[in-house]
């Protein structure tokens, strides 16, 4: 069963026509159902769906209304006819690609919509493509996010909690809490594969919450993880790990790729392919390029057909052979494998219909990449726990990472991991536009401080940064020049303990001296971090786009926005290629560029960029984050002066 997939029901006799037994059986295969009797509300509440895809279940006289008009609507992917008389004319159906027939009872219905939920589940699998052979950052952070699980002793604790949250999700859904009732009294971590394969609810959850990156379900379901992990790794040794010489085995996925995904793919021929979850492949070419025409027949995507080639005796990821109902032999490869793209070349001369040539690659090659390398430095922390808050933050999930870090601090007796964790919390409230509750944070850290470092520690110095970039955001920079010229003056007698501390506290005061309009003296310590940075880090590491963003504001405060323009959209390509899609310092980068475009005459890309902003900071910031209000202002503005231009 799909968390984020639902069934919208419309019928204008919809309390006589559903009842209890009907909203059971299809509960068992969508928990989420939404019922109408009337078209404008259906269509309003359609509409408003957001990061969810649904099935419609119509009426035959109200299908012919409303179809039309929500036939275009992405989030709507199948339709089913539901008509308890014989229908006597439907032609006007033939012409709707979305509907997928028309049904007399539930049971029918049911099977066509669990098979359409199959599809679905198997068409959007997240994949991530690289023409470079270097990991994408999704890639990146999911890997670090799997490495450090591996790492957690979960006990019994940690699946009581996710049952709960099961329970939660699936309150009167009978048929589904019975499942959730056996998995608690039935699992052993041995049958993970077992309970995988199994059609309840842990297939299911688990991709959902990999495709979405739904952190917190990954999260809750780290202990399945790792069980499944660990069994498939245990299986593969037995099954190949005495294999000094064997044939090349060749094994087929299939799948519905949308048409964005696809040109993606199409770009990447010779570089890299990687799935975000334990991926099934089949041993039966036929069956699988079956689903992959059915696929694309049924549904607005490219079928493709990938067909998988794999060195059983030297490759080191881990995969296994598994046998499903009816004798059906499939291989089920762990997380993150990564593949080499070998060819691609359309099936029947169909350019929606498209073979892809796959061959396994060690993924052991890309685990030592520079750029993983540096991820993980970045997260480092005293525990686990901490490492995965540190990541959390990078994916911009920033509620879920302080309430984790509020979690750890009640756990934590010890001075020095309190003293930590206030710290990151203290970060936490910075980014979320809580600048109170940040001061107050970095003031209790800088007391603990006191009694466990030197007044010079590069710890104490690194506390006066953050909070002189908190007196920052509160435009008291007389306040923040001061904390920053402190945490300078220790930094550069420690530089070689840490210079990035250093570059960091050099581009703050460069931000500070560009809010005072002191252009000369910002581009000048810019000048210092940069040189620090260009040592230190990566060609194309996030720090580079900040610093790009920084120096681009000062020419923007100059009016000189060509040259402004330049630098927001050398930081945006960076960010693009480090940070996940929904990141703030996106939104941040979309208004740079949405303003300097519009003040140098493109107005169409400046309310394109704008309104860009908007949407990734209402995606991830709290609703009453002052950046918000900034860009709501700014569109504001642009859309103003263009209506007003049109009207002239």
């Amino acid at each position: 069963m799909l968390r984020n997939y639902r069934l919208v029901w419309l019928d204008n006799d919809i309390d006589n026509v559903k009842n209890y037994d009907s909203i059971a059986q299809l509960r068992s295969i969508v928990n989420t159902i939404d019922t109408f009797n009337d078209i404008a509300a259906c269509f309003e509440h359609i509409e408003s769906i957001k990061d969810e895809t649904s099935a419609l279940l119509v009426s035959n006289k109200l299908g012919e209304k409303i179809i039309p008009t929500i036939h275009k609507q992405s989030n709507i992917n199948a339709i089913f006819i539901f008509s308890q008389t014989v229908i006597s004319d439907n032609r006007w159906m033939q012409k709707w690609w979305k509907i997928h027939g028309a049904f007399h009872d539930i049971s029918s219905v049911c099977r066509a919509l669990k098979s359409a939920t199959y599809d679905y589940n198997q068409s959007t699998i997240a994949m991530n493509c690289s023409r470079t052979n270097r990991l994408d950052h999704d890639l990146i952070y999911t890997f670090l996010l799997k490495e450090i699980l591996s790492t957690i002793k979960f006990e019994y604790e940690h699946k009581r909690e996710f049952l709960k949250y099961c329970r939660e999700q699936y309150v009167g859904n009978s048929i589904q809490l019975k499942k959730v009732d056996q998995l608690q009294t039935d699992y052993r971590r041995q049958d993970a594969i077992a309970w995988y394969t199994h059609e309840g609810i842990l297939y299911s959850m688990l991709n959902d919450a990999l495709r979405t990156l739904n952190v917190d379900l990954v999260l809750k379901m780290g202990f399945f993880i790792n069980d499944l992990h660990e069994q498939i790794v245990a299986r593969h040794l037995q099954q190949h790990g005495n294999q000094q010489v064997a044939e090349p085995l060749t094994v087929f996925r299939s799948q519905g790729v949308s048409h964005s995904n696809f040109d993606l793919l199409m770009r990447t021929r010779g570089g890299v392919l990687s799935f975000n979850n334990f991926l099934y492949t089949n041993k039966n070419r036929a069956e699988s390029l079956d689903f992959a025409r059915r696929t694309m027949t049924k549904y607005d995507v490219v079928g493709v057909l990938f067909i998988v080639t794999v060195d059983s005796a030297t490759s080191k990821t881990p995969f296994v052979n598994i046998h499903m109902e009816g004798d059906e032999e499939q291989v089920l490869f762990s997380m993150h494998s990564i593949f080499r793209i070998d060819q691609m070349k359309q099936i029947n001369g169909n350019n929606r219909f498209w073979q892809v040539e796959l061959s396994l690659m060690d993924s052991d090659k890309y685990l030592s990449d520079d750029s993983i390398q540096h991820a993980r430095k970045e997260i480092e922390g005293s525990t686990e726990w901490v490492r995965i808050g540190k990541l959390m933050v990078k994916l911009g999930q920033y509620d879920l990472a302080e309430s984790l870090y509020r979690k750890i601090l009640l756990q934590t007796n010890q001075a020095k991991s309190q003293a930590d964790l206030l710290y990151q919390l203290g970060c936490i409230y910075c980014i979320q536009g809580k600048y109170f509750e940040a001061l107050a944070s970095y003031e209790k850290v800088l007391r603990m401080h006191d009694k466990l470092f030197s007044s010079k520690h590069p710890s104490i110095a690194k506390c006066y940064n953050d909070i002189a970039i908190v007196y920052g955001e509160m435009n008291e920079i007389s306040t923040a020049l001061f904390y920053s010229e402190k945490a300078i003056e220790i930094f550069e007698k420690a530089v070689e303990e840490n210079p990035l501390d250093l570059a960091n506290a050099y581009e703050i005061i460069g931000v500070l001296y560009s809010k005072r309009n002191d252009y000369l003296k910002a581009l000048a310590y810019y000048g210092k971090a940069s040189r620090i940075y260009q040592r230190t880090l990566p060609a194309k590491d996030p720090q580079f786009a900040n610093l790009n963003t920084n120096i681009g504001s000062i020419y923007a405060r100059m009016s000189e926005y060509l040259t402004a323009l330049t630098y927001f959209e050398k930081a945006l390509e960076i960010q693009s290629k480090s940070l996940p899609s929904n990141h703030p310092d996106l939104a941040f980068s979309y208004g740079h560029i949405g303003l300097a475009s519009f003040f140098t005459g493109n107005h169409s890309n400046g309310l394109l960029y704008c309104q860009r902003a908007l949407e990734v900071a209402q995606q991830s910031l709290p609703v009453n984050h002052p950046h918000i209000q900034i860009y709501k202002a700014n569109l504001n503005c642009i859309t103003s002066q263009m209506n007003d231009t049109v009207q002239e």
